[in-house]
């Protein structure tokens, strides 16, 4: 009798239990899209533009305030992921603006049924947004206008032309200890002049094949970094205007920005370094992509300055480029992928095929001269454009 008693009473229970969770279940199908926060990605509905062009690699958590009055948008990046070979890149990405990880709008809404509709403008501290969108369930739209605060870069647009000598627009300097070269001493810079200065492929020198790709920069007031450029130095092809929302900025001070680079670019690194068979080179690439991830979120610190003739010097230096150096130079105390490397390029050097030889005291050299660097900086320099 007391087994029966029990088996009822535990019966009884597992019954409750089953209806309470079947109804909890239907409280949740009946809740509505504005009674619970929403994460949105492309995945699942969301439509982000900047500037008007669309914008991808984010999310926005929409959160409904209870009276459906207002919202709170939270949009930051989502992680860039990429196989490579047997391994997986998983890189944290940039937000919204331009030195933000994470962009909040309060916004008002306007609700008809289950559609939200919302326009406004918000200040920051370092830019003003101007947005407006619609949110419904599986679907948000949000179109954004930012205007950075203004900055010496701010709608300014310089120009890349070639030095007949030298490196222009090429700008590089390297100091460090001097090295073993035909019987006597060499620096960088000398190496890096005579290049600059030797290396022809098909008559135009390394600064006129830069600039035969790259004609003109604009620092955009929504933050963008916008390019005109060739996919060739070919002299037929005509100037392309770069799309919106590859590179963008935020200047720090009078002398330095911070770039950030959206992640697609990576993407064609990417590709590039699946191509090759090397091992040597596969763990080369792994190591950058370890320094790109921190770069990615962070930004590429530059300096810049500008001149008396309204041109401008923008470069990465030391700091940026030694710990990316250090990383790759135990690579470099290897003889057998120093003779790897001499033989690749030698196979693919073409008309710059005499400079090869040159390449391997420089390349033995590589990690004392790493170790030794007092200076380095590596960029462009630019002339001023004048408005049209």
């Amino acid at each position: 009798m007391t087994k029966t008693i029990f088996r009822f009473l535990f019966a009884v229970l597992a019954m409750s239990c089953t209806l309470t969770s079947c109804y909890d279940d239907d409280l949740v199908a009946q809740k509505s899209f504005f009674d619970q926060p929403t994460t949105f990605t492309e995945a699942n509905g969301l439509c982000l533009k900047y500037s008007g062009d669309s914008l991808a690699g984010k999310q926005v958590v929409f959160t409904p305030s209870a009276d459906k009055k207002t919202a709170t948008l939270v949009i930051s990046g989502l992680p860039f992921v990429q196989p490579i070979g047997f391994d997986t890149l998983n890189m944290p990405t940039v937000g919204l603006i331009p030195g933000e990880k994470v962009t909040t709008l309060n916004v008002d809404l306007t609700t008809t049924g289950e559609v939200a509709t919302f326009s406004g403008k918000e200040t920051k501290e370092n830019c003003t947004i101007e947005y407006n969108g619609t949110a419904k369930e599986g679907a948000l739209a949000l179109n954004v206008n930012v205007k950075m605060n203004a900055n010496p870069l701010q709608g300014k647009t310089f120009q890349a032309n070639a030095a007949v000598f030298g490196a222009k627009p090429i700008h590089v300097t390297w100091i460090a200890d001097k090295f073993d070269f035909a019987g006597g001493q060499w620096d960088m810079n000398s190496f890096f002049a005579m290049t600059f200065m030797m290396a022809k492929i098909n008559g135009k020198s390394i600064p006129q094949l830069l600039c035969g790709v790259l004609q003109k920069v604009t620092f955009l007031e929504d933050g963008n970094i916008q390019a005109q450029y060739k996919d060739a130095p070919a002299d037929s092809l005509e100037w392309k205007t770069s799309p919106l929302n590859l590179a963008t900025y935020n200047v720090e001070s009078d002398s330095t920005l911070r770039m950030f680079i959206h992640p697609n670019q990576i993407a064609a690194i990417t590709k590039a370094a699946k191509a090759s068979k090397a091992a040597d080179l596969d763990g080369l690439f792994k190591t950058l992509i370890g320094v790109a991830t921190k770069l990615s979120v962070e930004g590429v610190v530059l300096e810049y300055h500008l001149n008396e003739n309204g041109g401008m010097s923008v470069y990465l230096t030391k700091e940026t480029l030694l710990p990316i150096l250090n990383q790759v130079k135990p690579i470099f105390e290897d003889k057998e992928f120093i003779d790897m490397l001499l033989a690749l390029m030698k196979n693919n050097a073409g008309d710059m095929a005499s400079l090869v030889g040159l390449m391997e005291p420089v390349l033995v050299a590589l990690p004392h001269t790493i170790e030794s660097t007092t200076q380095l900086d590596l960029g462009l320099d630019l002339d001023a454009v004048t408005a049209e």
